[in-house]
């Protein structure tokens, strides 16, 4: 079972433009055979007990599921029921407290890194650890507060950072940017450590 998100669908709505429908196609195009497509899978059902050992399936964006964005727990409790393991591979989202992210590796009986993960996890853990110099770190997306803490770690052992500017420039974003002196204020507070 794969599943993903897409666009900002509204919870609780299907969405035939953030449908993984092409995803679906594009998936049996590579694996040379068909890939069902799950529209309603949180509460399994007959799709999810005839899959046999080997079958792929993907499930729809899962966040058209109420309460995917806000991590709720029934919900991840019901994905957690469906899977054996659960295999996180979105190194791009795995900072986020939701119920694919966060939420079901707290219920699923095994869970672990994929390897894209992994690996990104490797070399962040390298930079940190044993930065070779000079070290510049390229930061970028449009939520600046979502990195804070990382910002804040590299603050310690980098040359230089740099924040990639969304397309559209706006003294509303530049406004959010942290300052060097605001990622440098720790008097008061421990330092953060990072989470590996």
């Amino acid at each position: 079972m794969v599943t993903s998100h897409l666009g900002r669908p509204t919870e609780g709505q299907f969405s035939p433009a953030d449908s993984l429908a092409p995803v679906s196609q594009r998936l049996s195009e590579l694996l040379g055979r068909e890939v069902p497509l799950i529209r309603d899978w949180v509460d399994g059902g007959a799709w999810h007990s005839n899959l046999k050992p080997g079958d792929v399936v993907l499930l729809e964006n899962c966040r058209f599921n109420k309460g995917e964005k806000k991590d709720d727990e029934t919900l991840a409790r019901k994905m957690a029921r469906l899977c054996d393991v659960y295999v996180n591979d979105a190194f791009a989202t795995a900072h986020r407290a939701e119920a694919t992210t966060h939420g079901i590796a707290r219920f699923a009986p095994v869970v672990c890194a994929g390897p894209l993960l992994a690996t990104e996890l490797d070399a962040l853990g390298r930079a940190l650890a044993q930065p070779k110099r000079p070290l510049v770190a390229v930061v970028g997306g449009a939520k600046v507060s979502t990195k804070l803490t990382a910002l804040k770690a590299l603050n310690r052992s980098r040359s230089r950072i740099s924040s990639a500017k969304p397309r559209r420039s706006s003294s509303r974003f530049r406004a959010k940017c942290p300052s060097r002196s605001m990622l440098s204020s720790r008097a008061n507070s421990p330092r953060p450590q990072p989470p590996f």
